[in-house]
């Protein structure tokens, strides 16, 4: 028990910690004489203490809540996720206590993370550049028709409205682009650019999306 990386706990019926191995210092940084005598569900964050009391006082012959993945809070507000296993204390008149076997799987659980998203970003990038295409053809179309209206309708009161509309479909290109970009699918092209102009450009958008309760 002095070796092992594992946690080991015993409960009293009560929820109390009775003992504690000196896995839980070199886990949690904790003493153990300052583990043993607190309540069980003290050792964890706050949100995860109903499920830890819920642990203590399930039927384990149900087979129900023998398993648990609890975050433990550490040294300095630090938080560990361990898998908490539970088996009862047995004596000749029934349970005595109970004991806790504790797996730190911080890390697992950051590398499942870092793995889902990760796969996220995969197929945020198929999806993207499966519709680029599309949205290009779309976006030339839109682009040329309005290159078209804009000779034509030169120096009338609709020439602004068609402006607009090619300032939207060169927004809209641009957009692709920073998505493919985000998705890694195509390398970025960092380019010098008039923050002013860029700023006054956005307005319309920005005024648009924040609503009429903000001003800018």
């Amino acid at each position: 028990l002095r070796t092992v990386s594992d946690l080991f706990l015993s409960v009293s019926d009560g929820g109390v910690v009775t003992w504690a191995s000196e896995s839980c210092t070199r886990v949690l940084g904790i003493p153990t004489e300052s583990i043993i005598g607190r309540p069980f569900e003290s050792l964890v964050h706050t949100l995860d203490a109903p499920a830890a009391r819920a642990m203590l006082a399930a039927d384990t012959e149900s087979g129900l809540s023998s398993r648990r993945e609890l975050r433990f809070v550490a040294r300095q507000g630090g938080l560990r996720t361990i898998e908490v296993f539970r088996e009862d204390r047995l004596g000749p008149r029934g349970r005595t206590g109970i004991e806790l076997r504790g797996r730190d799987i911080t890390e697992l659980k950051l590398v499942e993370q870092q793995t889902r998203r990760a796969a996220q970003m995969e197929m945020l990038g198929r999806i993207t550049s499966g519709i680029a295409p599309d949205f290009n053809n779309i976006v030339t179309t839109i682009q040329g028709h309005a290159a078209v209206l804009a000779h034509e309708l030169r120096g009338t009161p609709q020439w602004s409205g068609i402006q607009q509309i090619q300032v939207a479909g060169d927004r809209l290109s641009a957009l692709i682009h920073q998505l493919l970009a985000y998705t890694r699918m195509q390398p970025l092209n960092p380019v010098t650019v008039d923050l002013q102009a860029t700023l006054r450009g956005m307005l319309p958008a920005v005024r648009t999306t924040l609503g009429e309760s903000i001003n800018v």
